[in-house]
């Protein structure tokens, strides 16, 4: 049986290393979004083991230098729809200027 593949889009905190390998000072450095394709239905029955597997995917990306630490996941059923980045500039103006 084939299953159509859902897009999830994972947020993860991306933090660098200051320190030594030993001795490691983590500073927060934003978030970062990966992206993958799975069986929606893994998600809505094993939710728990989908989450360890994405926290094993995350740490295999990570170094001694950087690091990526799971902090949500989204399924997106349906196309991604761009807003106008022009659009967003005029209104931001507008909300600026009423001060």
């Amino acid at each position: 049986m084939n299953f159509i593949k859902t897009l999830v889009h994972i947020t993860a905190q991306y933090s660098e290393n200051y320190g030594t390998s030993e001795n490691p000072h983590w500073k927060f450095k934003g978030g970062q979004i990966f992206s993958l394709y799975a069986d929606a239905d893994d998600f809505m029955y094993g939710e728990e083991q989908c989450v360890k597997a994405i926290k094993t995917l995350l740490d295999k990306q990570s170094n001694t230098k950087f690091r990526y630490e799971y902090c949500s996941h989204e399924l997106i059923f349906s196309d991604i729809t761009a807003l106008s980045t022009n659009l967003f500039e005029q209104e931001l103006e507008k909300e600026y200027a009423k001060g």
